[in-house]
């Protein structure tokens, strides 16, 4: 899996739970930020090939709707409206970069590496559309960093989540 938010997209900062994790023999300063978007439910497959044609299908298509060569299919339809959600997915993702947009870009935004991201839930909605919820933990923040942080729970935000490079990957 290699789930990622390549260009800035809209999120909710739901929680942020301030903490002190060990390292060593060393406490050092950590938080769990729990966000949630929505976004098309092509974002599936950063999880698995198959989960978008599980969980959804094309009602027009179903009843003789044409496909058009070089037309993606779209997948508006649940196939399963009466499926108890969100789905929990079990995946522990490190070394990402969390970027927040702070207003003005650049040097101004809020960017935090070496973090792990994990606790996906996901809730397939009808009309093609998923919401994503998802943690993502950082440790070595400065002051100056948790104060921010503070600052922008429950808000909405745009920002990246970059894996980490990995050499010769594609």
């Amino acid at each position: 899996m290699r789930f990622e938010i390549e260009d800035f997209a809209a999120v909710k900062l739901n929680s942020a739970n301030f903490r002190s994790q060990l390292h060593g023999e060393e406490h050092v300063p950590a938080v769990d930020l729990g966000f949630t978007m929505d976004a098309p439910n092509t974002i599936l497959s950063y999880f698995d090939g198959f989960l978008l044609s599980s969980l959804y299908y094309c009602s027009a298509a179903s009843s003789g709707q044409k496909v058009i060569d070089g037309v993606d299919q779209v997948l508006p339809n649940l196939r399963f409206p009466k499926l108890k959600l969100p789905l929990k997915w079990e995946e522990d993702l490190t070394g990402y970069t969390l970027t927040i947009d702070l207003g003005l870009g650049g040097k101004s935004n809020l960017e935090l590496s070496s973090c792990a991201v994990n606790g996906f839930e996901i809730e397939p909605k009808e009309g093609g559309t998923v919401q994503v919820g998802f943690r993502v933990q950082a440790v070595r923040l400065s002051e100056k960093d948790i104060g921010k942080l503070a600052t922008l729970v429950q808000h909405d935000l745009q920002i990246q989540l970059t894996p980490p490079d990995v050499g010769g990957m594609e």
